[in-house]
């Protein structure tokens, strides 16, 4: 019949998992776990698997996460996105899935396996295929959701000084944050309390700075970004 299209089989695909691991690294600003592709010299690729038979996706990403770096030390992990392209080498329809995943800031070099490193998002050096942008879109999401949500407790370590906490929210944000501000809003939405130590002084010395932590992980209403902004 004229409309009928010709048959060509099914359609066969793959399914391949990408982690986009980000971490506040000091002077380095925000930052994203990857290593260097060994097929393709002077590119940097993020870790990425084929789904196997009987994986969830999310296993996916931790199996292959876990050949690079200590899945252990990761404080959030969420699906971002799915796309698909056409693999023209083997005929084959693959599907994309990023998931976002989050470090602390105390992290230690040595939970980094095979070659990976910490790259700053915003100096990245060349990466394979579409991960620059897979990273900038993981960035996005981490900037909107601090900004609006409970994320931000996934930035630090179990212990922190609040200049520390807002270090990390300016790197992430792009933008000043005020120390007076952060503490109020965290603690007037019950997240953030004193844990009654004091943190140890720095190589300038200075005045002794408390620790705090989060108390829960549950939700926070309404916006951060407005109360975050540094007071003139």
């Amino acid at each position: 019949m004229g409309g009928e299209r010709p048959k060509r089989g099914w359609a066969r695909f793959g399914h391949m998992a990408i982690a986009v691991v980000l971490r506040v690294c000091g002077q380095n600003g925000l930052c994203v776990f990857a290593f260097r592709d060994s097929a393709v010299e002077g590119e940097w690729r993020l870790p990425s698997g084929l789904l196997e038979q009987g994986e969830t996706l999310e296993m996916a990403v931790r199996r292959n996460l876990s050949y690079r770096m200590d899945v252990d030390s990761l404080a959030h992990l969420e699906q971002l996105q799915t796309s698909g392209m056409l693999d023209v080498g083997v005929g084959e329809r693959i599907f994309a899935t990023s998931y976002l995943g989050v470090a602390p800031w105390a992290a230690r070099e040595e939970q980094l396996r095979s070659g990976g490193a910490w790259l700053s998002v915003n100096h990245l050096p060349k990466m394979a295929g579409d991960h620059a942008e897979l990273v900038q879109s993981a960035a996005d999401t981490l900037r909107a959701k601090i900004s609006r949500t409970e994320l931000g407790h996934a930035l630090a370590p179990s212990e922190f000084t609040i200049a520390q906490l807002r270090d990390a929210y300016a790197a992430v944000l792009g933008y000043e944050v005020s120390s007076t501000n952060l503490q109020r809003v965290l603690q007037r939405r019950g997240q953030l309390e004193t844990t009654g130590a004091i943190a140890r002084p720095g190589a300038e010395g200075g005045r002794p700075a408390r620790l705090y932590r989060f108390v829960s992980q549950a939700a926070m209403a309404g916006e951060l970004s407005g109360a975050l902004l540094s007071a003139s």
